[in-house]
């Protein structure tokens, strides 16, 4: 049988903080760590870290989700102080209100065509050729909170809201009637399986839709009791 190594990194170890809510490895093969009090940077040896010690604009807040941006920005969500990008060493902040709809960030996704999506307490932001848009209950979303966010390979972006699932596809929000037994549920996570399966994690419960049918799984069918963080396919 196969025989693993396993390896951590604490504060000692040059983390600016031990938990840890995001974690990302970019296209030149450095793999970032998003903090509760910061953001850190490994090569594979040591830490780099960003944090307002060093980088007086950085967001003072946890850090909840990063993403790749196509022109190789970082993107940094956080619960607290909105969202920023990161691209050489310089941090740009975007404002509540002008640009994204709350500071309280919790989900970063990237559409097909190279736009992030954002999802935010206040509903969802689409960045797009230097523009922001909005998306909120008022277009049909089934909830402004919005918990989660996952493009498939349609190019529908899937929004997990605190009462549901909603889809948008070409600017249109609509509920997802496939996904309505969850309709009372918090969604905290949405992931795409490689037979086209959508699952739906929620603050109590996972679920696997195809198509019209959704098959459920809790602690009585051998789910784990505790939250589910993540999901993985091998």
């Amino acid at each position: 049988p196969p025989r693993y190594s396993v390896a951590s990194w604490q504060m000692d170890s040059g983390l600016p903080q031990h938990t840890v809510r995001a974690v990302l490895q970019t296209r030149d093969g450095h793999i970032w760590v998003g903090t509760s009090e910061g953001l850190a940077r490994f090569n594979g040896t040591a830490f780099t870290v960003f944090n307002r010690t060093n980088t007086p604009e950085f967001p003072n807040s946890p850090i909840t989700a990063l993403l790749e941006a196509p022109d190789g920005s970082l993107w940094i969500a956080t619960d607290g102080s909105g969202v920023s990008s990161l691209r050489d060493g310089r941090i740009t902040r975007y404002s509540v209100g002008t640009d994204i709809l709350s500071t309280r960030v919790f989900a970063l996704a990237l559409g097909l065509d190279g736009s992030i999506w954002i999802g935010t307490a206040g509903g969802v932001n689409r960045f797009k050729a230097g523009r922001f848009t909005r998306f909120t209950e008022a277009d049909g979303l089934v909830r402004n909170m919005v918990r989660s966010l996952r493009c498939a390979r349609s190019g529908e972006l899937w929004v997990g809201t605190s009462l549901g699932v909603s889809v948008i596809k070409h600017d249109a929000v609509t509920h997802d009637p496939g996904a309505e037994e969850l309709s009372s549920y918090d969604v905290r996570l949405l992931f795409e399986d490689g037979a086209g399966g959508r699952w739906i994690v929620t603050n109590s419960a996972e679920a696997r839709q195809q198509g019209g049918t959704l098959a459920r799984y809790t602690s009585t069918a051998g789910l784990a009791p505790q939250n589910v963080e993540s999901l993985l396919e091998d």
